[in-house]
């Protein structure tokens, strides 16, 4: 990824060094930041290869959760026209949901912030979607193979 920006946006936006340590999010929230006040340009057409495969630790989460905090009245964000789906949007939530519970968040901490960024709506939608699922494998007979 490359930043390119005026030395008088530089001076004014700086690093939330604050809030986000280590590596994660912070390019996100100093664009994010910078955006308040100028308008950002995305190159879309570039390869980036990640050959590591990107490492998604407990402080990957813990900062992508401090984003979300932070930029809560302003997310989802889009890129010129790309929409985000109301489908991807929760497929978001609930892969975020479940790796915190991996990196060992309370499960009442998880409901308390899955709630406050996503609406107690969604929540209820993920419950009912993974009641449906349950009930399905228990009322529908199983399939043999031949």
């Amino acid at each position: 990824m490359c930043l390119i920006v005026s030395k008088a946006v530089w001076k004014e936006t700086k690093f939330d060094e604050l809030n986000f340590k280590d590596f994660h999010f912070y390019d996100n929230d100093f664009s994010f930041a910078v955006s308040r006040n100028y308008k950002n340009y995305v190159y879309l057409q570039i390869d980036v290869f990640h050959y590591s495969g990107g490492i998604t630790e407990k402080i990957y989460y813990a900062n992508a959760r401090i984003f979300q905090k932070k930029w809560k009245k302003t997310l989802p964000d889009v890129i010129g026209n790309r929409k985000i789906t109301k489908k991807q949007e929760m497929n978001n939530a609930e892969h975020l949901f479940r790796q915190r519970q991996q990196f060992g968040w309370s499960l009442t901490d998880c409901v308390f912030h899955f709630i406050e960024i996503n609406g107690i709506l969604l929540l209820v939608y993920m419950i009912c979607k993974k009641a449906i699922k349950i009930i399905y494998k228990l009322v529908m007979p199983k399939r043999h193979k031949l």
